[in-house]
């Protein structure tokens, strides 16, 4: 309902003064003296010829006036017989009464001070009769504050300080200088305190400065220190003492000027000075240099408001900056014909130079912006001479090198031996050998027993080294070679080598070359064993604490059908004619291949999934839904990874399981379960945000059970922020600016399982304003379109409730940014056809919509609005509406949306 009442807005009058006050600071002098004549003064205006004949008493007669602060005390002497006095003004031809007082003085706290005022005092009676004759010719008497003096005029950071003594009474001081181009006294501003700090001088200059009490309307109250108090605003001149190179910039250090407050850091840009920047520090960094070209710098003082207030040094200290020299801290081989430089880096620096020496000149690699170059093309034997250089982007230098250079050759001069291989136990031997400096890896050699020529053993960096696989009893012979990062080989080796013999009662271990699981079987591959009869191939499911032997194999090769979803350790082992295990073994793992559950892909009247591919013969769906129990083969699908169900009812709940099968169904495993309700899909969301929150807005799906609401600022990392069962949400408050992505994941349970539906982002960015206005932490929000209405105090959500707003389409509560500007309890709503009382009332528009009860409603919110809303007020539950207006003030922002 609308409440419709008359509304008598008050017409205030405004009287506007406008006082037109020319006083400008550059034309005033101190000087200036008041001559027009006393403005009558509130009060009583009775004449002093009103009443009595003043003949009884004698004639009382002012002895004396003084001041004391903007007080004036009248004093006369006592008159036989006087019940009172009535002291008197003289304004103009006529007198005016001040005030009554049953004593011979009078204090008058009325009297504008450097203004002549002339005074009279008459006897009254208890009636105020006049009892006595006046003195007609007054005491005339001119209050002046006492003039202020100042203490101290000195110079504090290129400004002029100024103090001066307190005088009573006085509300206002004006200080006014003069000096320089200035001949008389000017104005520099009105204070309230007893000190100023003027930045107006000019360097070298001599300044008098003076003060004089002012009222706040700028009168003149006091007299002034016609000689007034000098000071020279001359200030020690500073020098710059030493410039010194930090990267790419310039430190620009200069001696303290005591009273010099800020400094201006100049340099010379041709014939004339250009600011760098202003400092109160006795140093400054300048980050604009140009390496390698000498700039020359001065500096000069400069006062708060950025005037200079000393002299400058006219030559200047001029310095070249160059960068600290870089030094090549290593130099390692890469391969035969590549070597990598490395060095520090160098503070400023964008670029370095590489140059190698060729014959008695520098001869430059390349540029780089990294503290490493890797050079090509090397002749693998040739020793060469680096150095490096500091660049700019254009090329110039900008520091020096080292002109010796650092040495290096790819391939070395020297090359490692073995010095000594043990029994390490019946099938493994520790090679160990020397090694080069800068060498991080070896590649060692083998030759002898079934290998006539030389073979590679391992590249390795480990020293010694231990090899499993040594043919047992007999003379094995072992080198070593150096090796670059890449592989190639950089040094000869001892071609005689080192030749050890493993004595052993079984034969060479086989190595592990591979476990895979393909199709459907497990293929193990392993190396071959001299003197091996058959090999024995085994597994354990405890990681190696018990092994179970799963076949044999007379060739270095073995398959057979296994299920793809165990895990298990693999080995082989020699054995001899009668199946005794003749040597070690090496170990190989195979994991588990995992077959996770589907993802769901569809959730209309389709349900579709996908899942991993693990390349199988064949899948399997099995379903679980509510005319089954369990689940049961459904259908089967090849040479794809993903089903689409159709034959589906719009709310029921629909559970799968993928079973993968291989080898003609052999082996198989199966998938973790899939749950879905088919038309559980992501619901088309709207989004709109103000006063720091976002309101989402979506279309509910009827058979589901509540919404899960989840929200990133990365579009990817999700997190839950809330469930609710309504098809709208007002988040909590976010960040002004801030761009927000939200999900709205519809549920619903199965039994007890809880299915998911499917779900899309919307995004948006936090806005603190509502249609341009910013209201506060403290206002009522109403959505149309929800129904719903939120009160928040200091930011904290304190009401929400379900209302009925204006009836949709013919009076719909109107949209926009209100305030609350009638607030009664009780109140009755007056309008067409209706008279209805109501407990709280919170008027937002002038013509009558407002926040109110509404008992006669047995429910509110959804869709009553559309054929059964208000006459345009916010209908409000009883107990809602009771809370929010004991928040509620004349002012409050209320909102209303859409």
């Amino acid at each position: 309902m609308k409440k419709i009442a008359k509304i008598v807005l008050p017409v205030i009058l405004v009287a506007v003064l406008i006082l037109i006050a020319l006083i400008g600071a550059q034309a005033e002098t101190i000087a200036t003296e008041g001559t027009e004549n006393i403005p009558a003064l509130s009060g009583v205006v009775e004449s002093i010829e009103t009443t009595g004949d003043g003949d009884e008493l004698e004639t009382p007669h002012i002895n004396n006036v003084e001041r004391n602060g903007r007080n004036v005390i009248l004093s006369w002497d006592a008159v036989d017989g006087a019940v009172g006095y009535r002291a008197f003004y003289k304004n103009g031809t006529s007198w005016k009464k001040i005030g009554d007082t049953d004593v011979n003085s009078f204090v008058w706290d009325k009297a504008l001070m450097n203004k002549e005022y002339v005074y009279t005092v008459r006897c009254i009676d208890e009636n105020g009769a006049f009892t006595s004759p006046f003195d007609k010719e007054g005491f005339a008497y001119t209050a002046v504050l006492d003039t202020p003096v100042l203490k101290t005029c000195e110079i504090k950071k290129g400004d002029v300080y100024l103090t001066w003594n307190k005088v009573n009474g006085a509300s206002y001081y004006r200080v006014f200088f003069k000096g320089g181009s200035q001949t008389g006294w000017k104005k520099i501003a009105d204070v309230t305190g007893t000190s100023y700090t003027w930045s107006g001088g000019e360097y070298n200059t001599e300044y008098t400065f003076t003060v004089r009490c002012v009222s706040a309307d700028g009168s003149f109250e006091s007299g002034y220190d016609q000689v007034g108090i000098k000071t020279t605003t001359k200030i020690d001149t500073p020098y710059v003492k030493n410039v010194s190179g930090s990267g790419a910039s310039s430190v620009i250090s200069w001696n303290a000027v005591g009273k010099g407050g800020k400094y201006r850091v100049f340099y010379k840009n041709g014939s004339s000075w250009k600011k760098i920047g202003d400092t109160d520090k006795t140093t400054y960094t300048f980050t604009g240099v140009t390496l390698g070209k000498p700039v020359t710098y001065t500096v000069r003082c400069v006062n708060s408001s950025g005037k200079f207030v000393s002299d400058y040094d006219k030559t200047g200290f001029t310095y070249t900056v160059n960068l600290p020299t870089p030094s090549i801290k290593s130099i390692t081989t890469q391969g035969l014909k590549t070597a990598k430089l490395s060095w520090d880096a160098v503070n400023g620096a964008k670029k370095y130079r590489t140059f190698y020496k060729n014959g008695s000149s520098w001869k430059k690699i390349g540029d780089t912006a990294a503290t490493s170059y890797t050079v090509t093309g090397m002749d693998p034997k040739a020793t060469y001479v680096f150095t490096i250089r500091c660049v700019s982007d254009d090329g110039s230098f900008e520091s020096d090198y080292n002109k010796t250079g650092v040495a290096h050759k790819n391939y070395l001069d020297d090359y490692p031996k073995v010095t000594s291989v043990t029994k390490a136990s019946n099938s493994s031997v520790k090679v160990s050998y020397t090694t080069k400096a800068g060498v991080s890896s070896y590649r060692l050699y083998f030759k002898g027993g079934s290998q006539s020529g030389w073979k590679t053993l391992a590249n390795t960096g480990n020293n010694p080294y231990t090899w499993a696989y040594v043919e047992p009893n007999e003379n094995i012979t072992y080198t070593v070679r150096a090796l670059a990062p890449n592989g190639d080989v950089i040094s000869d080796y001892d071609a005689n080598g080192y030749t050890f013999k493993l004595s052993s009662p079984l034969l060479q271990t086989p190595k592990m070359n591979s476990v895979e699981y393909i199709g459907s079987k497990v293929y193990v591959k392993w190396t071959s064993v001299k003197k091996a009869v058959k090999y024995g191939i085994r597994t354990s499911s405890n990681n190696g604490a018990s092994w179970k032997q799963v076949g044999t194999s007379t060739t270095n090769s073995f398959s057979y059908s296994a299920s793809p979803d165990t895990t298990l350790l693999y080995s082989v082992v020699c054995l001899d004619s009668n199946g005794n295990v003749v040597s070690s073994y090496d170990t190989a793992k195979l994991t588990t291949i995992e077959f996770p559950a589907p993802e769901l892909n569809r959730s209309s009247s389709v349900i579709k999934f996908t899942w991993k591919n693990l390349g199988a013969e064949k899948y399997e769906i099995w379903r679980n839904y509510y005319k089954t129990s369990g689940y049961q083969y459904y259908k089967t699908v090849t040479g794809k990874n993903y089903f689409e169900d159709t034959d589906v009812e719009t709310g029921r709940g629909y559970f799968y399981k993928v079973k993968a099968i291989f080898n003609g169904g052999n082996v198989s495993c199966t998938s973790d379960p899939i749950k879905a309700v088919s038309g559980l899909c992501a619901p088309p969301t709207s989004i709109t945000s103000r006063l720091w929150r976002f309101n989402l807005d979506w279309d509910g799906i009827s058979f589901a059970e509540g919404y899960e609401i989840f929200y990133s600022t990365d579009n990817s990392n999700f997190k839950l922020l809330d469930t609710t069962k309504r098809w709208f949400y007002n988040t909590p408050k976010l960040t002004s600016g801030k761009k927000y992505y939200f999900r709205i994941r519809p549920y619903k349970y199965v039994g007890n399982e809880k299915v998911i539906g499917t779900y899309k982002a919307v995004s948006g960015t936090c806005s603190s304003y509502a249609y341009g206005q910013y209201p506060g932490s403290t206002y009522i929000e109403v959505s149309k379109n929800q129904q719903y209405m939120w009160l928040y105090v200091n930011g904290k959500l304190v009401v929400e409730t379900p209302v009925v707003t204006g009836n949709y389409g013919t009076m719909d509560t109107p949209s926009g940014f209100h305030k609350i500007w009638q607030k009664e309890s009780p109140a009755t709503l007056v309008g067409p056809g209706y008279v209805t009382p109501v407990d709280y009332w919170l008027a937002f528009t002038y013509d009558g919509c407002g926040v109110h009860d509404a008992t006669w409603r047995d429910s509110f919110g959804g869709n009553i609005y559309k054929g059964d809303g208000s006459h345009g007020c916010v209908n409000t539950p009883y107990s809602a509406v009771k809370k929010i207006y004991s928040y509620a003030y004349i002012g409050m922002p209320v909102i209303v949306y859409p």
